[in-house]
């Protein structure tokens, strides 16, 4: 019996351990297939986090953040729109981008800082304030900053409203950008924009690059620009691309306003140093309109091909200065400066722009006018217009420029003072490819005319200081030639014609030569005078006077070696006579 009892026990033992075993596997596989089965719903991905606390969307780590916080991003992500008023910094870890989907940026007096992140925000018209912002991409109000630090923010205006602007600011502002670069394009209205308000903005570019294309204005409004060793690009504006700024532009930086419909750059003040480059050309109106621009020894200012949409003949300028006799501008000596083919005047300065000095530059092929209909090109001062006080030094190169009435290269009002050196005598004068000898009047009665016989004027017009009314032109005076003439009383030529070409009026000397068993006996034309509008010849004649001379001249044969020659010539016939002989014998 016991032994019955005790295998009951065993086998109840082994069945409920076998059980058991059969039940935590069946309980593991149920287990593992919830896993594969569940739902990707339930598993939780997150895209963004503010310290420890991770977040599935960026606008809930938005919401959830306080002032001075900064949002990691951990994968790229996108937003409905920031309506901020507190300072936040946004961080792309390098490698993810912040798509904006609904709306834009609305800042109250904070600051907000993209940093190492791609941010995209293409085509949104207005911000999530929009009681009063719904015509802008990214508005300010007072006081508030929008910076970049090593990111890329670009803002795409296709498919926006025509009143919509892309960054609005308020007073006080600030655009920082540091390694950083800043895209705006397709917007109708201005890619920076202001309300008025006090203080303006500024915009700080280190090692950056900001590119405005295709926008209605590139920047507007007062306020102050400094690009540090950086690229600024504005392109295509429909507008000006620029408006009532000051620009400081350093440290190797290269700035272009180029195919603007208006102005290139419009500016209260530019400064220029440490190998910098601005570029303004192909504008509408004028490449350059400022009051005051200073541009250093190391830097290089090219303005070419500007006016050709100009209504007159002042907006169409390579540069156009309107300022007070307060401003003083200078481009310095080394600098390098080409102000060339612009539809009006090189460089026009309106009212009494102060004191201009100018010591570098190619000026030339300016105020060439009707590049189109609408176009006058320049009426005075083709190469410079000046109201004011200007020095022009002698490293300057103003030649071939036209005015349809009057100073086709610098035109001085009078009342104003201009101070200017001598003409290269290497140019040529593209209106007969002579070449220039000096300064010469270019009056609105008479033009300066050194070829027309009927019609010449020619007054030259010495380098100087000057406070009248002054209407010059790089040109030439008349020439005249002068042939001296050497030959017997047969007509045969003793020695070949000498031809000088020299101004009218200037003096000339000629002088008797001596030839062996030629005596000079009477000379046709005058021996001294001044050149005249014409062809002086003088001609000196001989006659043999020994020998059998007469025939042949200057050939390096005269009667008194004659036999020596021949003597020569009789043994070299001699010697080649019996060479001859031996080879055929």
């Amino acid at each position: 019996m016991k032994k019955v009892i005790l295998s009951l026990v065993a086998s109840t033992l082994l069945f409920n351990t076998i059980y058991a075993e059969e039940i935590k596997s069946t309980e593991e596989v149920t287990q593992n297939e919830m896993v594969l089965t569940s739902s990707p719903e339930d598993v939780k991905t997150y895209v963004a986090q503010i310290k420890d606390v991770k977040y599935e969307t960026f606008d809930e780590a938005v919401t959830a953040a306080v002032d001075g916080d900064t949002i990691k991003l951990l994968d790229n992500a996108t937003t409905k729109g920031l309506n901020l008023s507190k300072n936040l910094t946004i961080d792309g870890s390098k490698e993810y981008t912040l798509t904006f989907e609904d709306k834009g940026i609305a800042l109250w007096e904070v600051s907000l800082t993209f940093k190492d992140v791609t941010v995209n925000i293409k085509g949104i018209g207005s911000t999530p304030y929009t009681a009063e912002w719904n015509w802008m991409t990214i508005s300010a109000s007072k006081n508030a900053a929008l910076n970049l630090e090593n990111a890329k923010l670009t803002l795409d205006g296709t498919g926006t409203k025509s009143n919509v602007h892309a960054i609005y600011f308020g007073s006080n502002n600030k655009l920082n950008l540091n390694n950083s670069t800043l895209i705006i394009k397709n917007y109708t209205q201005d890619a920076l924009e202001w309300n008025g308000g006090d203080g303006g903005y500024n915009v700080n570019l280190v090692n950056s690059t900001y590119i405005s294309d295709n926008n209605r204005q590139g920047f507007t409004g007062t306020f102050y620009v400094t690009i540090d060793n950086s690229t600024v690009e504005v392109l295509n504006s429909s507008a000006s691309g620029s408006n009532g700024t000051y620009y400081t532009i350093k440290n190797n930086s290269k700035v272009t306003f180029e195919n603007n419909s208006s102005w290139g750059i419009s500016a209260w003040r530019i400064d220029m140093t440490n190998n910098s480059t601005l570029n303004a050309n192909n504008n509408g109106y004028s490449g350059i309109w400022t009051r005051v621009l200073n541009v250093d020894k190391s830097c290089t200012l090219i303005v070419n091909k500007n006016g050709t949409k100009a209504p007159s003949s002042s907006n169409n300028a390579g540069i156009f200065f309107q300022g007070n006799k307060d401003f003083t501008s200078i481009i310095e000596e080394g600098a390098k400066v080409e102000i060339k083919n612009n539809a009006g005047s090189g460089i026009y300065t309106k009212q009494s722009i102060g004191n201009l000095t100018i010591l570098s530059g190619d000026i030339t092929n300016n105020g060439t006018g009707n590049i189109n209909k609408n176009n006058v090109g320049a009426d005075f001062g083709g190469g410079i217009y000046n109201v004011g006080t200007l020095v022009i030094g002698n490293k300057v190169n103003i030649y071939n420029n036209h005015a349809s009435k009057a100073a086709d290269d610098i035109y001085n009002k009078a009342g104003s003072k201009i101070e200017f050196k001598d003409t290269k005598k290497d140019w040529i004068l593209d209106d007969c490819n002579d070449k220039i000898d000096g300064w010469y009047d270019d009056n609105e009665k008479t033009r300066w005319n050194a070829h027309d016989k009927e019609n010449k004027y020619v007054e030259e017009v010495e380098a100087n200081t000057y406070e009248t009314e002054l209407t010059i032109k790089a040109a030439h005076g008349i020439y005249g030639k002068l042939i001296v003439r050497y030959v017997d009383n047969k007509g045969n030529v003793l020695s070949e014609e000498l031809t000088y070409t020299e101004k009218v009026d200037t003096e000339y000397t000629t002088t008797e030569k001596e030839f062996e068993d030629y005596s000079l006996i009477k000379v046709d034309g005058e021996t001294k005078g001044k050149y005249i509008d014409g062809t002086i010849i003088v001609t000196y004649i001989y006659e043999f006077t020994s020998g059998t001379g007469g025939d042949i001249v200057e050939t390096g044969v005269t009667s008194s070696n004659v036999l020596e020659i021949t003597t020569v010539l009789s043994l070299i016939a001699l010697v080649s006579t019996i060479i001859i002989k031996k080879r055929f014998n």
